[in-house]
């Protein structure tokens, strides 16, 4: 049997951080059938999604799972990523729901109809140019009155994702204890 390879990230691993998830889940006004998760990593995230999102038919995940990919992103560099992929992969393996997909946000989103996603989580590269790029290349991926939202909307420590969202949208509409953030489109 395989298991899983320890470890210790401490933001991911915390009941305040999975209580945010949730309590984000529960704002979600809208039937979500299909969503879109930008940054995976090792799928705590992916896995709260799919255990408490009622009528979920598709979860996209979407990362490049790649040493490097996001410069200054210490979680991109922290651990060996083909270790933090392995992770993804044990944890998810029982979620037919749980589509992978190895890439980037830029390559992947291509692949989307607009207006066809209920929802769509952005946690990737955490860099201004970055997070600006994504939200701004998923919104028209969203159905009217769907939602996005993301997490790290904390000034002290990602100050390039507080900036992006609060500049494309004005603010986010509720913002959570683990950091998450949610505007409804």
């Amino acid at each position: 049997m395989t298991e899983l390879i320890e470890l210790h990230e401490a933001t991911c691993r915390n009941d305040a951080y999975k209580q945010g998830l949730i309590d984000l889940i529960g704002d979600l006004n809208i039937k979500i059938t299909n969503m879109v998760e930008v940054g995976s990593y090792q799928g705590e995230s992916t896995i709260i999604f799919a255990d408490n999102i009622k009528g979920i038919e598709e979860l996209h995940a979407i990362d490049p799972w790649s040493n490097g990919y996001a410069p200054g992103d210490s979680c991109s560099d922290r651990y060996p990523m083909n270790v933090v992929e392995s992770n993804f992969d044990i944890r998810t393996k029982n979620f037919s729901i749980i589509k992978k997909h190895k890439t980037t946000s830029k390559e992947f989103v291509k692949e989307i109809a607009d207006g066809s996603l209920d929802f769509v989580y952005i946690d990737g590269d955490h860099s201004y140019d970055s997070c600006k790029e994504d939200i701004n290349m998923w919104l028209p991926k969203i159905k009217q009155g769907g939602i996005i939202a993301g997490h790290d909307y904390l000034e002290s420590c990602f100050m390039g994702v507080v900036n992006a969202v609060n500049e494309t949208f004005g603010k986010p509409d509720k913002t959570y204890n683990d950091t998450s953030w949610l505007k409804i489109l």
